[in-house]
């Protein structure tokens, strides 16, 4: 066998070996312009063509019936067979691009079954981004294309006759910053304020740690967090690059996070922002650096002559653990913490910290691109943020109130941005004390409310009468989320109310009496009495103050202490 022939054979068995498989890929491979989605989108696809399934089922039944209102019992049954049988689907291979006027429809009856958020009607952009995800549905169902001209049409109708008749509102959601004033806030009432519920030890340290981490890599919080569709989406420790580098006085610590874009960062001279510390304290908790168990021992370390810098590894094993991690009764687990609970933490501090406003780690990524672009290219900017489309970062991560200040530049004088940075923050939402507990006679109105009572006989009617276990679960779930949703209500009003009377009151005493601050911390001055080193360990986290090297270990010494308890 010649030299030419062993190649194309090898080649051949190659291929066939590592899973080739002549047009298996056939089908798939024959759509033009095929897209992929990732994140939520495809959730939100899946939900679209079961609504879009509901409203074609519950159109035949109109138009059979005559137009005659149709009882749920018919409703039911068309649902049941719609979900069994696949020949039955609205959506399916071959199906034709419906004509305009019968999309029209469906969205007008998708807005006629929805409730908005930010106003009594869905907004503008809510029903457009329904649009999209119904276009896409539809076309990898059906493998039909819609042309350019027909979704431009449904667009324009959506954007002015909807909002002509009154159907859609233009509403947008405000879109705050969360900056340098909200952190050292965050930190200082997470170290010094009494939780409503207990914390573990560790995760002070590494909710400390995560938060920091929002803010100098402007990364989603989808980044860090597992989601359904992203179950293995955490920070491990794999993803963590650590490095000594040689400074005046022995070494100084850098490390660089390698998830999707390689940030990096360092120590900071102030504790408040050095989050090397609590990485190190995690990493000492774990046993995760090797052959370094304490901090002693990294403190022993030297730079080798000759060299200016010193790459630390991890253990066997460790490059696979999350950082930060669930916690339960039974202590750490090597599970990752959850999205919804660190967004359960991370909002009870921000609300101890006296904002009425939910300021999100989209703020803080809002804030972090504003700072950016004033240093870096708006390519630097995305490219560190991560949409690839510089259309992208000017439409969705820019505040809503704007970064110029216009008299100055009419004047030429020097800009000014103390004003602009006030209205684009989440200052004006802050009030100190803010009560976090809904009185109790509040919480008895809602018991009280109309609809709550009626939901609350027909539960107890379905249930007498031995109703089916589906019809009492819905019931179930329909009053509890109507007592969450008025309960929600109620705490915002309340806090709306007691706001508006403190700055009344301020006014009133022209400012000379101090308000008294209800916030707790009997917690935390029982806590420094068993461990003295909490009470060391709360000055030295809350303290805006450059560190010596001295300050800055005994810091990770009690950090690690406190991660370990």
């Amino acid at each position: 066998m010649g030299r030419n022939t062993s190649r194309v054979v090898a080649s051949v068995t190659s291929a066939a070996r590592n899973g080739y498989v002549p047009f298996q890929h056939v089908e798939e491979d024959s759509i033009a312009k095929k897209k992929s989605y990732r994140g939520r989108t495809p959730i939100n696809h899946e939900k679209l063509r079961k609504r879009y399934q509901i409203w074609v089922d519950y159109v035949e039944l109109i138009q059979a019936s005559g137009g005659e209102p149709v009882d749920e019992a018919r409703i039911a049954k068309q649902a049941a067979l719609s979900s069994e049988n696949t020949d039955h689907s609205a959506l399916r291979v071959g199906v034709p691009i419906p004509s305009l006027a019968t999309t029209k429809d469906l969205f007008r009856w998708l807005v006629h079954g929805s409730k908005g958020i930010l106003a009594k009607h869905m907004t503008v952009d809510s029903l457009l981004a329904n649009s999209e995800w119904f276009f896409a549905t539809f076309e990898k169902m059906t493998h039909s294309t819609f042309d350019e001209d027909y979704r431009k049409a449904t667009t324009y109708w959506i954007r002015n006759a909807l909002l002509e008749e009154g159907l859609v509102t233009n509403q947008h959601k405000p879109k705050y910053l969360f900056g340098e004033d909200e952190l050292i806030r965050f930190n200082v009432t997470f170290w010094t304020v009494d939780e409503a519920q207990f914390t573990h030890p560790r995760s002070k340290v590494q909710i400390s740690w995560v938060t920091a981490v929002f803010t100098w890599t402007g990364a989603r919080i989808g980044a860090f967090f597992p989601t359904p569709d992203k179950p293995r989406a955490t920070l491990r420790y794999g993803d963590v690059e650590i490095v000594l580098m040689r400074a005046t006085a022995g070494w100084h610590l850098v490390y660089r996070i390698d998830q999707t874009y390689g940030a990096c960062t360092g120590q900071h001279c102030k504790l408040l922002f050095d989050d090397t510390s609590y990485l190190l304290a995690l990493a000492f908790a774990d046993n995760a650096i090797y052959g370094i168990k304490t901090p002693q021992e990294l403190w022993q370390l030297n730079i080798p002559e000759g060299e200016n810098e010193l790459i630390l590894r991890w253990n066997e094993g460790i490059p696979e653990l999350p950082i930060v991690r669930k916690i339960t009764a039974a202590g750490v687990t090597t599970e990752p913490l959850q999205m919804e609970t660190f967004r359960k933490i991370f909002k009870s501090v921000i609300e101890a910290s006296g904002y009425l406003g939910n300021p999100t780690i989209h703020s803080i990524r809002r804030f972090w691109g504003k700072k950016v672009d004033r240093r870096h290219t708006a390519v630097q900017t995305a490219q560190h943020l991560g949409p690839a489309d510089e259309r992208v970062y000017g439409r969705s991560y820019v505040a809503n109130t704007s970064s110029v200040d216009g008299r100055s530049a009419f004047l030429n004088e020097p800009a000014r941005s103390d004003h602009i940075d006030y209205f684009q923050s989440f200052a004006r939402f802050r009030e100190s004390g803010l009560p976090q507990q809904l009185p109790a006679e509040r919480v008895a109105g809602v018991q009280q409310d109309p609809h709550v009572i009626k939901l609350t006989k027909d539960l107890q009617l379905l249930r007498s009468s031995k109703a089916n276990l589906l019809k009492v679960q819905s019931a179930e779930r329909e009053l509890r989320s109507s007592r969450k949703r008025l309960l929600k209500k109620s705490k915002i009003d309340f806090q709306q109310e007691w706001i508006r009377e403190r700055r009344d009151w301020k006014v009133l005493t022209r400012g000379l009496e101090k308000p008294i601050d209800n916030t707790s911390t009997d917690l935390l001055d029982m806590l420094s009495k068993i461990w003295p080193f909490r009470a060391r360990l709360t000055r030295t986290m809350t303290s805006a103050v450059v560190v010596s090297n001295e300050e800055r270990r005994q810091a990770v010494e009690d950090l690690y202490f406190l991660a370990t308890q």
